[in-house]
């Protein structure tokens, strides 16, 4: 699936007051500070700068701004962000999923409708950190809290778990969770002593009900 976006945020010079607070939760990263120009109004020595072409209308920068400097315009040309999962390699795609431990067409993301395939295949096409997967596939743009497991999941599958926690701009990413699926062995199978620790759970039908998932896809 795609995001339309539809609307982005405007500054108002004027009343930014360089308090970076938009930049700490923007998910795409859209936002820079800059020093204010001689002839720009307002008084404070510096205030941000969009990236309007990187803007997807997640407004978690309106629900912060001190100042109401911000605000939402409609945009004459919506545009759509997607990443096209024919446009990789289908194995190493395939194969990137099943190591993140969910199946290609899974939707990841309810809030744009992103599929961890569009994950994988925007991964590998480069994206390597949260917010250049945001740019790519509109991920995490809506509530941001759903779709940060798999999204961290799929990259370190892919070999970025250390994706860098931008402490320039003061926010970090919450690590992922641990689930089942990391404890299956090469033989498609639970360890013993993990079975023998949990007698009361049938992890064989787990990793059963888990293969027909992924074959879905």
């Amino acid at each position: 699936m795609s995001k339309i976006v539809r609307m982005v945020v405007e500054v108002d010079v004027e009343k930014c007051t360089g308090c970076n607070l938009c930049s700490r939760v923007c998910p795409t990263s859209a936002f820079t500070l800059r020093d204010r120009l001689p002839d720009e109004p307002g008084k404070s020595r510096k205030i941000v700068e969009l990236e309007t072409s990187a803007c997807y209308n997640a407004q978690r920068c309106l629900e912060l701004c001190p100042d109401d400097a911000l605000t939402m315009v409609e945009l004459r040309e919506p545009f759509e962000i997607r990443t096209d999962t024919a446009s990789v390699d289908q194995q190493a795609l395939a194969e990137l999923c099943k190591k993140s431990g969910f199946a290609p067409r899974m939707m990841v993301c309810p809030c744009t409708g992103t599929t961890m395939g569009e994950l994988a295949a925007a991964i590998l096409l480069g994206a390597d950190t949260p917010d250049k997967l945001s740019r790519a596939t509109g991920v995490r743009t809506g509530c941001s809290e759903l779709c940060m497991h798999p999204v961290l999941s799929v990259l370190a599958a892919a070999g970025h778990a250390g994706a860098p926690k931008n402490p320039e701009k003061g926010y970090q990413w919450y690590s992922k969770t641990a689930t089942l699926f990391e404890h299956v062995g090469p033989d498609g199978k639970f360890p013993a002593e993990l079975q023998e620790a949990y007698p009361t759970y049938s992890l064989d039908r787990e990793v059963e009900d888990m293969a027909k998932l992924y074959k879905r896809g």
